[in-house]
């Protein structure tokens, strides 16, 4: 057993694979390493970390970090930010949080956005306006 003091996540990140990658040398498969980290949200850095050198790795016991929903729904709203006609953005965070839309709404305002070839955050846009008579 090692222990290891970083100054920052990313330093614990950087020497974690370094380490990973001297006992692969070493003869040890990565089949046979573990990392274990005290809070989910270490798991962001690392995998980054792993990912961006080649290292395989395998999440247990939870999710992978990108494939959490509250991750997934963040980046959805970015997404629309920079992008407002992202229609997969949309749709993922319209309701959500739960806002009273249900799947009928949805397919009325995809079909009304087909309709006038808009993308439905602007036949949403469009709709709100008509509704409101302004």
């Amino acid at each position: 057993m090692r222990i290891f003091e970083g100054e920052s996540d990313i330093d614990e990140a950087r020497w974690l694979v370094e380490e990973v990658r001297a006992l692969s040398r070493d003869g040890t498969p990565l089949s046979q390493m573990a990392v274990l980290y005290r809070s989910n949200a270490q798991s962001r850095v690392l995998e980054h970390a792993l990912f961006s050198q080649g290292v395989a790795y395998r999440v247990y016991g939870g999710l992978r970090f990108f494939e959490r929903a509250e991750i997934k729904h963040a980046l959805a709203y970015l997404r629309l930010v920079a992008m407002p006609d992202d229609d997969n953005s949309f749709l993922r965070v319209a309701n959500f949080p739960p806002r009273g839309i249900g799947a009928r709404t949805i397919e009325q305002l995809q079909d009304a956005a087909k309709a006038i070839r808009v993308s439905l955050a602007e036949g949403g846009r469009r709709e709100r306006l008509r509704s409101s008579g302004s």
